[in-house]
């Protein structure tokens, strides 16, 4: 509930700044989510519905109203495991319908926070609270893509951001290896260069997809080049570790996304020989 309560003061307090003749309802107790993900999921979920749910219909990031398992349902083709999946939007009483039917014999089942926590960091995936909070800024936390600074219509926190352009952030968000066999960083340890404390970790976690340790932190820029040795203190211990590149495994969309042009370039190069195109996820 951090996160609606904090939206919700932050409204309120530009509703009054602004004395706009507006209505604000907090609805976050009215809706709840469930999130479906894995490799058959689109298979899962086709069983629960009557819509075409086929990426071309309905691709990545797109939002569907759908009656999931007689649900009315607003659908986000998103997951925050970085596989393909989908947030399933109801009341939360049209939620224990839909989980009864997911749970039904041979189609899904339940896996925990620590498994989702595990998958989203390998991917590269920031989380509000850890990753992203108030005291950062989308350019430190390597999200500075999804900013347009070059919009018509001025925004808050344009001006601010223009400067830490200009500036540059010194600091940057950055995925370590951690070499580690018994515990794992889970946010706030210290991070250490030579015998300076220099950042602190955000998250981490034991990602079986690499069988390794990894956590996220937050650097000097001057320690971001991939190869940077550095210390993370846990549990009393300072333990190596190195900066990565950045997130070691790709998310679907862009392993799928990859191998659709791959295959698309074999066939135009060998137009004598028949390529399938893999269907887009």
């Amino acid at each position: 509930m951090f996160g609606a309560d904090w939206h919700r003061r932050w409204i309120e307090e530009e509703q009054w700044r602004g004395n706009y003749n507006v209505e604000v309802l907090n609805v976050t107790d009215d809706w709840g989510c469930l999130g479906l993900a894995g490799p058959l999921s689109r298979q899962i979920l086709s069983s629960l519905v009557n819509d075409d749910i086929s990426c071309q219909v309905f691709p990545h990031l797109h939002c569907r109203r759908m009656n999931v398992a007689g649900v009315p349902t607003r659908a986000i083709r998103t997951s925050y495991t970085g596989e393909l999946g989908w947030e399933l939007y109801a009341p939360p009483d049209g939620l224990v319908r839909i989980y009864d039917a997911l749970m039904a014999p041979g189609l899904a089942g339940d896996f925990g926070t620590y498994a989702l926590n595990a998958l989203r960091i390998e991917k590269g995936y920031r989380s509000w609270g850890s990753e992203m909070s108030v005291d950062t800024d989308p350019y430190e936390a390597g999200l500075g893509e999804l900013v347009r600074l070059d919009k018509a219509t001025e925004f808050v926190g344009q001006t601010a951001l223009r400067r830490i352009v200009a500036d540059g952030p010194r600091r940057r968000l950055v995925v370590l290896s951690v070499d580690v066999d018994d515990v794992d960083a889970v946010g706030y340890e210290s991070v250490w260069y030579g015998e300076r404390v220099v950042g602190h970790t955000t998250s981490g976690a034991y990602c079986p997809s690499v069988k390794r340790s990894l956590a996220f932190a937050y650097v000097p820029t001057e320690l971001t080049s991939p190869g940077t040795e550095v210390h993370v203190e846990l549990m009393g211990e300072r333990r190596s570790a190195v900066v990565e590149k950045g997130a070691p495994v790709r998310t679907d969309v862009d392993r799928t996304k990859e191998l659709n042009d791959r295959v698309a370039a074999d066939t135009l190069r060998y137009d004598t020989i028949y390529y399938t195109k893999l269907p887009p996820i």
